[in-house]
């Protein structure tokens, strides 16, 4: 396989070869692995990290020490370097514990064995079957397309978990309290180094474990984890399958892999059910903490972190890595250590091939190193949808998920195409409205008086808002399902602000696949929902404000039949400084209503019709100084006023592009966002000084204006200001020249305009 441009090359390989090869797998249990090609190496001893300070761990967010549960065994004795610092020491130890995880991907015969009896493979070589997307997958072929379909595959044979339900009562509102070490014999033969300890309410005790198992027969076993255990097994699925596969350690919170195909090695995270997307974690994700990605095989190791990256010679880049390493020399010190020793028994053939890809593989990474920016081809744009997340979508951790999500969902019935919004707020309060009775379609659910409900019939509408810069509307959602809109909360950071509105039925699935609606019955578990009470939620629906991970005493739940008419309302305090927003940029969008026009105080409207995108933004910004917070941006077109937007704009509507005829001019809203939710390339100075001398090809001649204008003008409030000072002002230039046309007698307006421009 190459690479052009981004894109991949396949060489044909058909299935019908794997299919093969996968039977003659199973048939030659007994055969080794080295005499297929597959090279078994001389263990290393695995470093536990028993060292973490587990009373540090978040009760919130317990999901941020994935990397530190890659580790396995307890055989041989651990390599050392003389002379490495503490800092130096605790990186060789995490690498060579995950070097001992990838190693039992080739040691137990029977467990590959196992591994292959649980691939469906006729689903998987079926074009038509379940893990086929035509579309999507219209230009792999061969491995690559096997290894994408087994990457969804894989993705629904496992089960992420969050918070694990007690084990006495069955009660979902767990919390999080530590970590300790293993002590039962299962704990102990599942190579669980941490294990995870959570508190019941109900029953008032530790009562529930979760086990970060690392044997990858275990994993097998439970078929649940996180990123550490979803890339352990998943690594051992490609094996089995006769993938040469490696396993990506990323030092900020993540794992994936990486799976030789043809001539390079491409990604593969079965979190995300995703290959050959390395532009996802820090382009889609919005990762900031990337510093380290090392690619762990059976007998090498390499640092992979350019092909993740267009960061890497940046300084903050440099300054993380310099937070694990001493240095660039020590680190490579490092992995040339372990790769001596992971490669003094190989044959001589596999170590050719390695030393040849290898050679390979770091002029492609010395490129990327040089490298600045993600090109077109590359980008890929959305964010994780596994697990508890930090900042998602909402920030632009979900990139274009519309388009490049593999996750579309049939019972997820409807989301505003425009969800980021933040409304004006007044008096210091925030406010938060449920009605169990709207009377319109948008407010069942209202944020700071600004109504942004879906409001579709039989359905759950979600509003998640930012508990940082308060008031901010990060997402609207509308689900048909509770199992779906309890998989959206799973993903929510911890402390979101989350309101719900509505009911949906409980589904059940007839013979033929169609939906049958069945009895609402049970009760509905939201276990990261603090205060959520859904015992008749399914029956009668449910009414809620609160948080993610969260019990404020603010929060409120109750059933949608048992809410007063009025509904139920939240009011806060805004702190004095809740932090600076900027304005987004929305191209071919439109809001629901618009507050008024620019005033003329401002920017007069016959100025508004002809003035360029840079000089209403400057107007607006200028308005807004005094108009206290009462608006939240402004739409716009070309040679068309300025609208102002307010709490009644929402939500916006984008505009089918094949309604314009020409492609700059349509309507475009510029809306106030926090910072993170602000794409680079619509941040704009917006100080006067930036526009107060206009920029025109040819500089105005002053004494021309002054001879026919007089040394000074009149201007608002008969105020007097000089004809010279007056063209310094973008804005009056064309009244000039049209005072000025007026001399007709002596002059025509095509020359006027060429003196004036």
């Amino acid at each position: 396989m190459k690479r052009t441009g981004g894109a991949i090359r396949l060489a044909p390989v058909t299935f019908r070869f794997i299919r093969w090869l996968s039977l003659f797998f199973v048939l030659a249990t007994t055969t080794p692995l080295s005499s297929l090609g597959i090279v078994k190496v001389n263990k290393v001893q695995t470093t536990t990290l028993d060292d973490i300070d587990c009373t540090s761990s978040s009760s919130q967010n317990h999901n941020t020490a994935e990397t530190t549960n890659s580790i396995a065994g307890d055989e041989s004795e651990t390599m050392s370097i003389p002379g490495l610092g503490e800092d130096d020491k605790k990186f060789l130890d995490r690498v060579q514990s995950s070097v001992q995880t990838v190693r039992q991907w080739e040691d137990d015969l029977e467990l590959l064995k196992a591994c292959r009896s649980q691939i469906p493979w006729d689903a998987l070589l079926d074009p038509q079957g379940p893990y086929s997307d035509l579309s999507r997958d219209r230009l792999l072929q061969g491995d690559a397309l096997f290894l994408q379909r087994l990457c969804r595959w894989f993705q629904k044979f496992m089960s992420w978990v969050n918070t694990p339900p007690c084990k006495v009562c069955g009660c979902h509102d767990c919390e999080f309290k530590t970590v300790r070490g293993p002590e039962t014999e299962e704990e102990k033969e599942g190579g669980a180094k941490r294990v995870e300890v959570y508190y019941c309410p109900q029953c008032d005790a530790n009562t529930t474990t979760f086990p970060r198992y690392n044997k990858a027969k275990k994993l097998l076993e439970t078929k649940k984890g996180r990123c550490g255990e979803y890339s352990n097994l998943f690594g051992l699925f490609c094996r089995s399958a006769g993938l040469e596969t490696r396993l990506v350690l990323d030092l900020s919170d993540h794992l994936w892999n990486e799976v030789w195909l043809g001539e390079s090695w491409v990604m593969a995270d079965g979190c995300e059910g995703i290959i050959d997307k390395p532009s996802m974690y820090e382009y889609g994700w919005g990762k900031k903490e990337l510093c380290y990605m090392i690619g762990i095989c059976n007998d090498h190791v390499v640092d992979v972190t350019p092909r993740y990256t267009r960061q890497f010679l940046s300084e903050d880049f440099q300054k993380r890595r310099r937070a694990q390493t001493s240095s660039e020399q020590v680190s490579e010190q490092i992995f040339n250590e372990i790769n001596a020793q992971l490669q003094q028994s190989l044959p001589r053939s596999r170590l050719d091939k390695i030393r040849s890809r290898n050679k390979e593989e770091l002029m492609e990474l010395q490129l990327f190193k040089q490298t600045t920016e993600w090109t077109p081809q590359e980008k890929y744009g959305r964010g994780r949808i596994s697990g508890s997340l930090a900042w998602k979508r909402e920030r632009q951790e979900e990139g274009n998920a519309k388009t490049n999500g593999d996750d579309a969902n049939d019972t997820k019935l409807a989301g505003f195409e425009v969800e980021a919004y933040g409304p004006p707020l007044h008096d210091g309060r925030l406010s938060f409205v449920v009605k169990p009775n709207p009377t319109s379609r948008h407010d069942a659910i209202i944020v700071a008086n600004t109504p942004c409900a879906i409001g579709e019939n039989d359905s759950v509408s979600v509003v998640v808002v930012d508990e940082t810069y308060l008031g901010c509307i990060l997402q609207s959602q509308s689900f048909l399902s509770w199992d779906d809109l309890r998989a959206f909360i799973d993903r929510l950071p911890s402390h979101r602000i989350v309101l719900i509105n509505g009911c949906c039925e409980k589904h059940e699935f007839s013979g033929d696949g169609n939906i049958r609606k069945g009895i609402q019955l049970g009760t509905v578990e939201m276990p990261r929902l603090g205060g959520w009470k859904g015992e008749e939620a399914m029956e009668h629906g449910v009414v809620f404000i609160g948080q993610v991970d969260a019990h404020p005493d603010w929060s409120f739940c109750t059933t949608v039949n048992e809410c007063s008419k009025e509904g139920h309302e939240v009011v806060l305090r805004i702190p004095e400084v809740v932090g600076e927003k900027q304005l987004r940029i929305e191209k071919q969008t439109l809001p629901q209503r618009v507050a008024g026009r620019l005033p003329e105080s401002v920017m007069p409207l016959r100025t508004q019709l002809i003035a360029s995108d840079e000089q209403k933004r400057l107007a607006f910004a200028s308005f807004c100084k005094s108009a206290a917070n009462r608006y939240s941006g402004y739409t716009t077109k070309r040679n068309a006023p300025v609208y102002l937007l307010d709490a009644t704009s929402y939500p916006f509507q984008r505009i089918d592009s094949r309604t314009i005829e020409v492609a700059d001019d349509t309507w475009t809203t510029h809306h106030f966002l926090p910072p993170p939710l602000v794409p680079e390339g619509d941040i704009m100075a917006l100080s006067p000084q930036a526009f107060s001398v206009p920029k025109f090809d040819i500089p105005l001649e002053t004494n021309f204006f002054q001879s026919k204008l007089g040394p000074q003008l009149l201007g608002v409030n008969c105020c007097r200001l000089s004809t010279a000072e007056a063209l310094r002002n973008a804005r009056l230039i064309d009244s000039i020249i049209l005072i000025v046309s007026s001399f007709r007698d002596q002059w025509t307006l095509s020359q006027l305009y060429a003196y004036a421009c």
